[in-house]
């Protein structure tokens, strides 16, 4: 785990992982060099104390030199820090606790456990606040997803209770003229003036079309709500996907590419 000591913060690593330029090149200049060799190539290719090597036909003296991101499991290394910092802490106590005097070598011992526990505890805090932030989304969105809930079933007590007001059946080309007339308004119930011409050219009483436009709004907004809903949960599950496969899949040190 020598890497844990020449890399950014683990939170600027998660932010970049992937999402920018320099991963694009990288990506891009990899692929060409597992390419499939053809006669239309523009580069040979080497191996060259670790690095993959694309050196241009021809000029030869252009070369672009790649060195592999490294990877790790963030869930895999959360576990081994915990556990290494719970196996130095029992090898201090077994120094401080050392019949003998301690000596030099005792010392740059100490000294060595000490930097590496301050070292992966500062690792582990990083990636228990990627967990805390993580956490922080789904529980704004779960309770929003829950206040949604509660709100759709309003809606949805009211819708039946409108429709149970409604005394009069009215031909479903008349419902087509209203929620037209709803959706005409912006989704929004029309003036009195308006309700009062409606009805006069369907021939319905205004208080019907009235509250028929009542129960075409409870309508909308149930199914609005609904939409809601079914969104929050999809954003839930592909966070949760995304914060899987990134702490699976997490570039621990970023790739470098030499032009």
């Amino acid at each position: 785990m020598e890497y844990l000591t020449n890399i950014n913060d683990i939170q600027n690593l998660y932010n970049s992982n992937r999402n920018n330029k320099e991963y694009e090149t990288y990506e891009k200049y990899l692929s060409i060099y597992f390419e499939k060799p053809s006669s239309k190539d523009i580069y040979t290719r080497s191996y060259e104390d670790g690095k993959f090597i694309l050196t241009e036909i021809k000029n030869p003296k252009k070369k672009i030199s790649i060195e592999s991101a490294k990877y790790t499991n963030l869930f895999d290394l959360y576990k081994n820090l915990k556990l290494y910092n719970d196996i130095i802490l029992d090898k201090i106590s077994l120094l401080i606790e050392k019949p003998t005097n301690i000596n030099d070598n005792d010392r740059e011992k100490f000294k060595e456990l000490k930097e590496n526990y301050v070292l992966y505890n500062k690792k582990v805090q990083e990636i228990d606040e990627l967990n805390k932030n993580h956490l922080e989304k789904l529980e704004k969105l779960t309770i929003e997803k829950i206040d949604d809930s509660l709100l759709m079933a309003k809606y949805y007590n009211e819708r039946n209770l409108i429709f149970k007001e409604i005394k009069n059946e009215i031909p479903k080309t008349s419902k087509d003229e209203i929620i037209k007339l709803f959706h005409n308004h912006k989704n929004k119930i029309p003036e009195q003036s308006t309700i009062n011409k409606t009805a006069k050219i369907l021939e319905i009483p205004s208080n019907d079309i009235e509250n028929w436009l009542k129960w075409v709004e409870k309508c909308y907004q149930y199914l609005m709500i609904k939409k809601s809903i079914y969104q929050k949960i999809s954003e839930i599950e592909e966070i949760n996907k995304n914060f899987k496969y990134r702490f699976e899949n997490f570039i621990i040190k970023k790739p470098i590419i030499e032009n």
